[in-house]
C-alpha cells in the first residue's frame, strides 16, 4: 500500500496533493536557479521567499497556529515533517525532473554553443591561464 508514515496510518489525498504543489515549487525554483545566468542576492531572495511562503501557508492550513483552518488538512504539517519517506520522495522526484534540462543544457552548451557561452568560456579560459 501507500503507507510511508512510521504510525502505520496511509497518506490521503490532502497530504499527497501538498507534496505535489511542494514539488511544482520546488522544482521551479530550481529550474530557474539553473537557468540564471548571473546569481545575485534577487534570486536567491526569490528562491529563499517562495519557499518560505510554501511553509508558512502550509503550516497555516494545517493547524500549527493551534486554530482549525480547514479539517482536511488538520495536523498535516506535522506528518509532512515526520515522515522520512517524503524527504527521500522529494529528492529524488526532484532529481528526476531536473534531470532532462541539466541534460539538455549541457549537450547545447558543448556542442552547439552560442556566443554567451564561447564569451564564457574565454574568460574562465584566461583567469585559469593566469593564476
Amino acid at each position: 500500500g501507500n503507507t510511508t508514515h512510521p504510525d502505520g496510518k496511509a497518506n490521503d489525498i490532502w497530504l499527497v496533493g501538498s507534496v505535489v504543489f511542494f514539488q511544482v515549487c520546488l522544482v521551479t525554483n530550481l529550474t530557474v536557479l539553473l537557468e540564471t545566468c548571473y546569481l545575485n542576492w534577487v534570486v536567491a531572495l526569490g528562491f529563499f521567499l517562495s519557499l518560505l511562503a510554501w511553509v508558512l501557508f502550509q503550516g497555516y492550513i494545517s493547524g500549527l497556529h493551534g486554530v482549525v483552518v480547514t479539517s482536511e488538512f488538520y495536523g498535516s504539517m506535522q506528518r509532512l515533517l515526520g515522515c522520512p519517506m517524503i524527504y527521500l520522495i522529494v529528492i529524488t522526484s526532484s532529481a528526476m525532473a531536473l534531470m532532462a534540462d541539466i541534460h539538455a543544457k549541457g549537450i547545447k552548451c558543448s556542442f552547439f554553443p552560442s556566443v554567451l557561452h564561447q564569451v564564457q568560456a574565454k574568460v574562465l579560459a584566461d583567469r585559469y591561464s593566469r593564476a
